[in-house]
């Protein structure tokens, strides 16, 4: 079985993904080519499947499922018994179907999209489609893909199509543009795999995906940064931007604020079974009042975090009391309004233990109120 891996540099290793609905599985390939080394899993014998494709390559054991090449990056994502994958046997235990499923696909070239996937940092695996062909990438909120991060210039590089062919040109960047560990002078041709630094830990590889390979990733890094139940961002991903939002507005002297909000009485609204609702439609009706560059995710069971970055006391509780009348027609909130300039220490915990202990302040007091100091 010969399987072509593109050029991702040292930083990649070639892996099968397997995508059967929910969950999607990893296997990572080893030093030998006969076999493919699954994440936490067994040994898929690769000679045991026929692949049709070279680069992206399907290979049909069930309706539904398709394994595809590709370099990758390992995750720790849930992997299929290999022994069944091979015997034919269907994750659930059931035997597949002997004929092959129209997977409807005749070449990767025909499904193929222009994708660039972020590398490193929060964004870690997030996917950019280059549906425009002139995209501007940098700090700036005029940018088509914006980056969160000081060490990138407001506009520091575009990504633009001229006859089919994608190309990458610094815009007169501070810390310059770098192509597969090249600087970039000029505009330059982009090839699958190849990869773009901006920065330190800002990088992104440019690829070509069919929709398939496309809806599996963006399940991965979904999965890694949203919370299932509201679809914001998870704890996990609040907690890394803010560290980086506080690192940035100290060493730039910028204000910072952080809102944590939870819905009041809600161990009676779990018990009356309503709490899910509550929480689903709380999200729907803050959406509206954030603003781009904010960070709103869930933080507790029934708590929420808001990160403000640029953001001032006052206007900061301007916002929260905001929030506060838009969830009106769902339930009450009481929130708690903490400022990076407050803090002895100036480190995301210390916030994040003062905006808690005002959202306690407030829920104490009775509820439906937003304590600033």
């Amino acid at each position: 079985m010969i399987l072509q891996q593109s050029c991702f540099g040292a930083i990649a290793r070639p892996a099968i993904m397997i995508s059967a609905g929910q969950p999607y599985q990893m296997y990572v390939a080893p030093k030998s080519d006969r076999v493919a080394q699954p994440v936490g899993g067994d040994v898929l014998d690769s000679e045991a499947l026929d692949v049709r494709e070279r680069q992206l390559g399907f290979v049909p054991t069930q309706p539904d499922l398709m394994l595809s090449f590709t370099d990758f990056f390992t995750t720790s994502v849930p992997v299929v018994t290999a022994a069944a994958l091979a015997s034919g046997e269907a994750s659930d235990g059931k035997a597949a179907p002997a004929h092959e499923p129209d997977l409807g696909v005749s070449s990767p070239g025909q499904l193929s999209r222009p994708m660039l996937m972020r590398l490193d940092g929060t964004e870690l695996g997030e996917l950019f489609s280059l549906e425009q062909s002139d995209v501007v990438i940098g700090r700036g909120p005029k940018c088509g893909i914006r980056v969160y991060d000081d060490s990138v210039s407001d506009v520091h590089a575009s990504i633009s199509r001229s006859d089919g062919v994608w190309h990458v040109r610094d815009l007169g960047s501070s810390n310059g543009t770098l192509l597969n560990g090249r600087r970039v002078n000029e505009s330059q041709q982009l090839r699958d795999g190849a990869l773009i630094r901006l920065a330190p830990g800002v990088s992104f590889v440019f690829q070509r995906i069919n929709a398939r390979h496309e809806a599996a990733l963006r399940h991965l890094f979904e999965g890694s940064c949203r919370d299932s139940l509201t679809g914001v961002h998870n704890r996990r991903y609040v907690d890394e931007r803010l560290c980086e939002e506080v690192a940035f507005a100290v060493r730039h002297r910028h204000p910072l604020s952080l809102v944590v909000m939870g819905v009041d009485g809600f161990r009676q609204k779990l018990r009356n079974g309503t709490g899910d609702v509550v929480l689903q439609q709380l999200v729907d009706r803050v959406r509206p009042v954030l603003r781009v560059e904010d960070v709103f995710g869930r933080y507790g069971r029934s708590e929420f975090a808001l990160v403000l970055r640029s953001t001032e006391a006052f206007t900061a509780g301007a916002i929260a009391e905001r929030l506060r009348q838009a969830v009106q027609e769902v339930g009450t909130v009481s929130a708690g309004c903490a400022f990076l300039a407050e803090c002895a220490d100036p480190v995301a915990a210390s916030l994040t233990s003062l905006a808690k202990q005002r959202q306690k302040e407030a829920a104490a007091k009775g509820g439906n109120r937003v304590v600033i100091g």
